[in-house]
């Protein structure tokens, strides 16, 4: 199932805040740790744009997502500057 909602990221973390169309049992918010993602891939499920992010732990997590390219370009550049603390900073 896809989880519908807003996605931003954070210096450390992929963020879920879900709306209030969620069934209960998807009304929590989720933090995933940019270190814990593995993966991120694209697609299409019949009329809805899905964001499929895998996590070290083995689990695929679908969120319905029209900015997927914005979003996994941020978690890049984030994970980018974990990796290399400094880099890319205004002096």
């Amino acid at each position: 199932m896809s989880r519908g909602g807003h996605l931003y990221v954070t210096t450390t973390h992929l963020v879920f805040e879900p709306h209030s169309l969620n069934d209960a049992v998807e009304q929590s918010r989720l933090r995933i740790p940019l270190v814990e993602i593995t993966g991120m891939r694209t697609h299409q499920r019949m009329a809805s744009a899905v964001l499929t992010v895998s996590t070290a732990r083995g689990v695929d997590i679908d969120f319905l997502c029209w900015s997927r390219e914005k979003v996994m370009a941020a978690v890049e550049q984030a994970r980018q500057r974990l990796q290399f603390p400094g880099h890319n900073q205004p002096t």
